[in-house]
């Protein structure tokens, strides 16, 4: 009981049987002593190799933890990386929102002014209808104005002509009243007799004073 435990790591010596006058009692303590000591060996060497297991293990969790601390790391700076992605990602989401809406605004501003030149494209196309309404209504009464005034021409041609003949047959009417006076002043009476019968007839256009005259009764006035 006095003498000291063996420290971990010591071998422990079996108990040896002093002599054959020692007591069962003895005997059987130190069959148990022998016994636990067995045991405690047993023991031992079980606990050396939980204890290198656990090492193991133990070395085997530290790697682990080590790459799981290495991924986590790796997976934080990944993290950071597509957050500042993700950062840019909306900025630019907003920078071309931005674009978008002032697009949508010069669209929205374009389409005003198409549909304000389609209105004024449709307002000139209907002056120019009117205008050429209009242009075909004055070429038409210029036509019918040329007509009427080449109606109007011809008239005064035919006008012209019939004063002509007019004129014509007046002179001659004249020119052969003329020639018949002098016939019956400056000739003998009896040629003026035979020829009285084949005298022509006063033209209509021969002044009152000498129509229906009879060419004797001037003749024998100048003789009185």
């Amino acid at each position: 009981m006095s003498e000291q435990l063996p420290r971990e790591g010591d071998p422990i010596a079996p108990i040896r049987s002093t002599g054959a006058k020692q007591p069962e009692a003895s005997l059987v303590l130190d069959k148990a002593g022998n016994a636990i000591i067995e045991m405690l060996h047993d023991a031992a060497d079980k606990a050396k190799d939980d204890c290198a297991r656990a090492m193991d293990s133990a070395h085997r969790a530290s790697r682990d933890l080590a790459a799981v601390e290495n991924r986590a790391r790796t997976a934080e700076a990944e993290a950071a990386h597509f957050r500042d992605r993700a950062t840019e990602a909306e900025a630019e989401t907003a920078h071309f929102r931005d674009h978008s809406m002032k697009a949508e605004a010069e669209a929205a501003h374009f389409r005003d002014r198409s549909t304000k030149a389609e209105a004024e494209t449709a307002h000139f196309r209907d002056r120019s209808m009117k205008a050429e309404a209009e242009a075909t209504h004055f070429r038409d009464r210029s036509t019918k104005a040329e007509a009427e005034a080449a109606r109007f021409r011809d008239r005064a041609t035919k006008a012209e002509e019939w004063l002509l003949r007019i004129r014509d047959q007046i002179n001659e009417n004249w020119l052969l009243r003329i020639r018949n006076e002098i016939d019956e002043n400056f000739f003998q009476r009896k040629e003026f007799e035979e020829s009285r019968d084949q005298k022509v007839p006063p033209s209509p256009y021969a002044p009152p004073h000498v129509r229906g005259s009879d060419p004797r009764a001037g003749r024998h006035s100048g003789k009185h």
